[in-house]
């Protein structure tokens, strides 16, 4: 079963939008900051690995970001 995640940060103004595996850990986050839902990351954890695998991490980060490390609470 997916587990979605929606939280909103007030002081940076943007909402964040995690899709979490069974243990709690993001597996997809995009996080768009307000005012017009602009795109900051857009994420997937399967993806940032395949391009770790291939030495192509730096770039990927640099287009996509990364998803949260820690569990998150569900």
């Amino acid at each position: 079963m997916t587990t979605w995640v929606r939280c909103f940060w007030d002081e940076g103004e943007a909402w964040f939008y995690f899709e979490l595996d069974a243990d709690g850990y993001s597996i997809r986050q995009v996080e768009l900051q307000e005012p017009g839902d602009k795109a900051l990351t857009a994420a997937s954890l399967a993806e940032w690995q395949e391009a770790q695998r291939e030495g192509r991490s730096a770039e990927y980060e640099s287009v996509y970001g990364l998803t949260a490390e820690p569990a998150i609470s569900k």
